[in-house]
């Protein structure tokens, strides 16, 4: 592994070992120094069980089981081969929940063939799958990872091609580095990565949104310490349009 990588690698576990400080500093304010300590060693612990304890059955799911893709199983980004000096803002690949997805995709108020749907940071591609059996212009999967990207190629190739009414296309690329093409756009978004990067790709919406209509679907784990939900609802330009228990959907307004 080059040294870059390495650096790469340190600077990103710096962040997470921060983010747990600054967490365990609010809680033990909040809750006082008892209920931080817990918190504390309840991350630590929750860490050392994820990379020394006992192997755990590898995660399945309706879909894998039916058709032999590989969607449900989380995917650390540590050791793969990613070039993108996000490496460090970047969120783990885990499964959007199936009952989440379907509620954003059935409430989207559009007429689909209007519309090419983006998935940014779209790992093993489950969601570009049920997408993909929407009548979009173009259902269209981002993901930095090369490996991820590779799994979701073989996804695709798995996925009967009869459940798939709008073409699937796979970029491996860094998310700030996509040109969405011209025409409206669904943008959807699991909590990829953190506020620095997010901060970008806010901007980049801000130069093309006017004259197309843009929805940007934001996810976010309940669990999460870095959702960037403030900064979504903080987004001068665009105005919640639905949300749910743990997602939010905004539509780009004049």
């Amino acid at each position: 592994m080059s040294p870059s990588r390495n650096l790469e690698i340190l600077k990103r576990k710096a962040r997470v070992a921060g983010l747990i400080a600054k967490e365990t500093a609010s809680v033990s304010h909040n809750c006082g120094v008892l209920a931080g300590t817990r918190f504390a060693l309840e991350a630590v612990r929750g860490i050392l069980l994820e990379r020394l304890g006992p192997a755990r059955p590898r995660k399945s799911n309706v879909l894998d089981k039916q058709y032999g893709t590989d969607t449900a199983e989380n995917v650390k980004l540590h050791g793969l081969d990613i070039t993108s000096p996000n490496y460090q803002y970047a969120i783990y690949y885990r499964p959007t929940d199936f009952a989440i997805l379907a509620q954003i995709l059935d409430h989207l108020s559009i007429r689909h063939e209007d519309y090419t749907f983006i998935d940014y940071g779209s790992g093993k591609g489950l969601v570009l799958l049920r997408a993909a059996a929407y009548p979009f212009k173009k259902v269209i999967g981002v993901e930095f990872a090369r490996e991820l990207h590779e799994i979701a190629r073989r996804n695709l190739d798995c996925y009967p091609a009869h459940l798939r009414i709008s073409e699937v296309e796979l970029v491996n690329a860094d998310a700030l580095e996509f040109r969405p093409p011209t025409g409206n756009l669904v943008f959807y978004l699991y909590e990829p990565f953190e506020a620095p990067v997010t901060k970008k790709l806010i901007a980049r919406i801000r130069e093309f949104w006017r004259g197309r209509d843009v929805l940007v679907a934001y996810v976010w784990s309940k669990n999460s310490r870095v959702s960037c939900r403030p900064l979504w609802d903080a987004v001068d330009f665009l105005a919640k349009v639905d949300e749910g228990d743990s997602w939010t959907v905004y539509r780009a307004a004049d």
